[in-house]
């Protein structure tokens, strides 16, 4: 059993570019991923996107366009994923890469099956 989760980098500069033109999103992105160096990174969770940061993300932009065209989320949920902005167009342009990290290291398994550590001398 393992879990599935993907590293999505994108360039620093481009997103801070997109926070200086909707400065309502930084929040949103504090939250949802961390700037290292030259990137921003934010973890996917493919298999329970309620648990995903970037599912969060996305979200957190369309729930700032609900809010701004004064949509009410809890009476009318389905609408949000129907929302077709300028936000969030140029949020989707923004060019990002996808590496997935490597699943989860079982110990009992390797116990079992003799590979137990076998690096340490």
């Amino acid at each position: 059993m393992g879990i599935n989760i993907e590293l999505i980098t994108y360039n620093k500069i481009e997103i801070e570019n997109y926070i200086k033109k909707y400065p309502k999103a930084k929040i949103i992105f504090e939250r949802c991923g961390k700037f290292l160096e030259d990137k921003y990174l934010v973890l996917n969770n493919e298999l329970v996107e309620e648990n995903s940061p970037y599912y969060q993300l996305d979200l957190g932009i369309k729930m700032i366009v609900a809010k701004e065209r004064g949509i009410n989320i809890e009476e009318n949920k389905g609408t949000l994923w129907d929302i077709k902005n300028e936000m969030l167009e140029e949020f989707d342009k923004i060019p990002y890469k996808h590496d997935f990290l490597p699943n989860y290291i079982d110990f009992i398994e390797e116990y079992y099956n003799g590979d137990f550590l076998n690096e340490i001398k």
